[in-house]
């Protein structure tokens, strides 16, 4: 197995993001242009308005997944991501959502069937999610930071050594987050390369990107990506995109609750 890694490079005034407040879920297209990626990002509380017209959307086999989760509240959370991601490549491609096609990669990696759109979707318990881009693989995850866990231990046991250094020396409060800021990066860094993060939990470095909205990323082949940092009230995420994208605009769903800071 290759060992993943990379080189880092923080930028301080990297490429901003641009956010529009999503009113409702009525969708204007992202533009098909190679040097763009959008990202939305949507509270679950802001889709189980449009619950029924999500599940409508769900292949038999979507339906099936959704069926083997035992509680309720796993299911509505699989019906509500896996529709917006229809919804949103649907409106881009101004095709039928309930009628797109996907195959799986041999890393697990969904990609649609006859048009080369990249997208990836991720999400907790009450978030969503979900990155498109014209050309150039795309990789998106978030995590939320209101939880117990013990960041420096497992950092210590499971990160790259240079990370779980960094962690000893800095302040308690903050190992949370910067734990949470380098585990979204490594998990989309990997499903934008269509890797498992067990390929690279331990072997990528990103301890030298800590506050930096934006960072420059260099892989063993020498190809270029773009991580971009963002976050809403106790959630962190990053976004991964190929090193030509000029543009990212992300597409807030607060349900009409007034938007708190974001990056």
């Amino acid at each position: 197995m290759t060992r993943p890694a990379i080189q880092v490079s923080a930028e301080s005034n990297g490429l901003p993001i641009t956010t529009v407040i999503l009113s409702d879920f009525a969708l204007s297209p992202m533009r098909l242009d190679p040097n763009v990626c959008a990202l939305w990002l949507m509270s679950m509380t802001f889709l189980e308005q449009y619950e029924n017209e999500l599940q409508a959307t769900l292949s038999p086999e979507e339906v099936q997944r959704c069926e083997r989760f035992r509680q309720p509240v796993d299911r509505r959370r699989f019906t509500l991501s896996h529709g917006a991601l229809r919804r949103i490549l649907g409106c881009t491609l101004e095709s039928d959502p309930a009628g797109l096609q996907f195959f799986t990669g041999a890393a697990g990696k969904p990609s649609l069937v006859d048009h080369p759109l990249q997208f990836n979707l991720s999400h907790t318990s009450n978030w969503v999610a979900i990155a498109c881009a014209a050309q150039g693989s795309v990789g998106v995850d978030i995590e939320e930071g209101d939880r117990r866990i013990n960041a420096l231990d497992i950092a210590t046991h499971s990160f790259h050594p240079n990370e779980a250094a960094r962690l000893t020396t800095t302040p308690a409060e903050n190992q949370l987050p910067l734990f949470l800021h380098w585990w979204t990066a490594k998990e989309a860094l990997l499903k934008a390369w269509g890797k498992s993060i067990f390929e690279g939990i331990a072997t990528l470095d990103f301890s030298s990107w800590d506050s930096q909205p934006m960072a420059k990323l260099t892989d063993d082949s020498e190809t270029q990506w773009n991580a971009h940092r963002f976050n809403q009230n106790h959630l962190h995420g990053t976004l991964v995109t190929g090193a030509d994208v000029q543009s990212v605009t992300l597409r807030l769903g607060l349900a009409g609750r007034p938007p708190t800071s974001h990056q």
